[in-house]
């Protein structure tokens, strides 16, 4: 029976499969799977830099609405001038008795420095307590100072 059982089995007619038919799989899987890698890592270039432009848009949406609360608010805006024109770079207003100055400083930040006098915030008079607001596309800083 065993004998049977072998004998009308043929092992030549047997499917299986070849080195070079194992290789080419794998060989196309690689393929496959360095595409779909760099397809994914392009993905998180994009959300990277999507993230980026919408912070820095954020950014500029609070200048302007900070500028132009401010503007709105002051008493007097004082824009010195340079050789007759308007300088572009500073200027000083007045709000509630209280004198801000919007400047740019080297590295193109925007700065907003708020002068409040002698011993605002609990600070013994002689010290010097600063707090300002430097806005540019990395970094942003308030400063009050206490003079």
């Amino acid at each position: 029976m065993i004998k049977k059982f072998f004998n009308n089995i043929k092992f030549g007619s047997q499917k299986g499969v070849s080195m070079v038919e194992l290789v080419l799989y794998m060989a196309i899987l690689s393929v496959l799977l360095t595409i779909l890698t760099s397809v994914f890592v392009s993905a998180l270039d994009v959300q990277s830099e999507s993230q980026a432009t919408s912070s820095v848009e954020q950014d500029g949406n609070y200048i302007l609405a900070r500028l132009s609360y401010d503007i709105h608010r002051a008493q007097s805006i004082n824009i010195p001038s340079d050789n007759g024109l308007p300088a572009i770079d500073n200027f000083q207003i007045v709000i509630d008795g209280v004198s801000y100055a919007y400047s740019v400083d080297g590295n193109n930040n925007l700065i907003l420095a708020r002068f409040l006098g002698i011993n605002n915030f609990g600070l013994a008079p002689g010290d010097n307590g600063s707090l300002a607001l430097r806005i540019g596309l990395k970094n942003f800083l308030l400063i009050e100072n206490n003079a």
